[in-house]
């Protein structure tokens, strides 16, 4: 079924498309990327799983940057056993923490806002990780005994504001091992923590145990747990020891292989490899190649995460040629192999047509994605592709590389 729109009548159409694939049954939910912080540097890092046979998603190294100056003093350089990272799928930016400092950046590296924590001053001890509720916007962490949530502050120089405790409590078994990280869990609003030891924790926000706790080692040699992540889109984990990450679920078993994750265990990329913590994003993911049998190919991005009540998420066609006619298609699967179509690859089946749209001086288009629709539920993978007809010569074709995304949990 093919359905041409025009983007007056966008938001409808994905949500309407989104919610047919419901009942259809479209697979497992396809998984973004993950964070982690190196110590030197410090350095943010957002990396992929292993490519599957056809070469998706692109990656597994998506982004880095050093963390930058700020107005407030910003992290610095810390022991590996420090420091978190944290990424808020509303506000798509991200949290590092080296010990006692935190600081907020856009996702491309941009300085937000920073605050300092000294030991002693919520926690016993320096903090050795932290998690996000991105709806909240508040911040938990953990300086290995202690868990408390904090909401940041608004910080202007001379930089003194401290964050307001909302929480804070000991978990209620005793632990054979400090806790190591964090990783909230936007589902049932609980807490997922791992330890130095290996094993993984379940927690209510008041410190009582949600479910058993189970060890991760196993793919993850460990001992020590560097960091954990809650994939928010299918409710499983992501444990590392800062050399492999291993994908499970909530009790500990195997998880069905992604999109992202073509295998439930995996080495960290090259530069991701002794990292300290771990986030999952909800980012949309590029794979394939763009292609111009005659000249330059155009390229999509996205802006935004892809969590269910979005109203940020975009898709921008740019590098096109004027005057051409272009089109945006998206299925709920992959092409792998690519499918030829005009002498250009198609990364994903035509099921949904949305179009044409003249491409302007500019050789750009941006098109909102909005997931506000109370259809949209997690879990739901959408593949794109932007397909443009050239002016001349005629009957020509140009395709941008595929996009990947699905809808999660904020």
């Amino acid at each position: 079924m093919t359905r041409c729109m025009h983007s007056s009548v966008l938001r409808a159409a994905t949500a309407t498309a989104l919610a047919l694939a419901i009942p259809l049954g479209v697979g497992p939910a396809q998984a973004q990327s993950l964070g982690a912080i190196r110590s030197t540097g410090p350095t943010l890092l957002e990396f992929t799983g292993e490519p599957d046979v056809c070469g998706y998603p692109t990656g597994p190294l998506l982004s880095f940057f050093a963390a930058g100056p700020g107005s407030c003093p910003v992290i610095t350089p810390f022991p590996e056993v420090f420091g978190g990272i944290a990424i808020d799928h509303v506000l798509d930016t991200v949290w590092g923490c080296d010990g006692t400092t935190f600081t907020n950046y856009t996702s491309d590296g941009i300085y937000v806002t920073s605050f300092t924590m000294p030991a002693g001053s919520v926690l016993g001890g320096e903090v050795l990780g932290i998690a996000i509720d991105s709806l909240t916007h508040t911040l938990w962490v953990t300086d290995g005994a202690g868990v408390a949530n904090i909401a940041p502050p608004i910080v202007v120089p001379p930089c003194a504001t401290p964050p307001t405790v909302l929480a804070a409590f000991t978990p209620s078994i005793v632990l054979a091992g400090a806790l190591t990280d964090l990783a909230w869990d936007p589902a049932t609003s609980t807490l997922w923590a791992c330890d130095e030891l290996g094993d993984v924790h379940h927690l209510t926000t008041t410190g009582a145990m949600a479910s058993p706790s189970f060890s991760a080692l196993g793919c993850v040699g460990g001992p020590e747990l560097r960091g954990i992540a809650t994939d928010t889109a299918s409710g499983n984990l992501y444990v590392t020891d800062g050399a492999v990450v291993a994908y499970l679920t909530p009790t500990g078993a195997v998880a069905p292989t992604t999109f992202y994750t073509s295998t439930s265990c995996a080495a960290l990329p090259p530069g991701a490899m002794g990292t300290s913590g771990l986030a999952f994003a909800a980012r949309p993911l590029l794979y394939g190649t763009a292609s111009d049998p005659t000249g330059t190919p155009p390229l999509m991005t996205a802006g935004g995460q892809s969590f269910v009540g979005s109203g940020s998420l975009s898709v921008t066609l740019s590098a096109a040629d004027p005057g051409s006619l272009a089109y945006l298609i998206f299925d709920f699967a992959p092409a792998c192999p690519p499918l030829p179509f005009k002498g250009v690859p198609l990364y994903t089946l035509p099921t949904f047509l949305i179009g044409p749209f003249p491409v302007p001086g500019t050789g750009s288009i941006t098109l909102p994605l909005a997931l506000t629709d109370p259809s949209v539920i997690p879990g739901v993978p959408v593949f794109m592709q932007w397909l443009v007809k050239k002016p001349s010569p005629a009957g020509l074709w140009e395709a941008s590389e595929g996009l990947a995304f699905t809808t999660a949990l904020p």
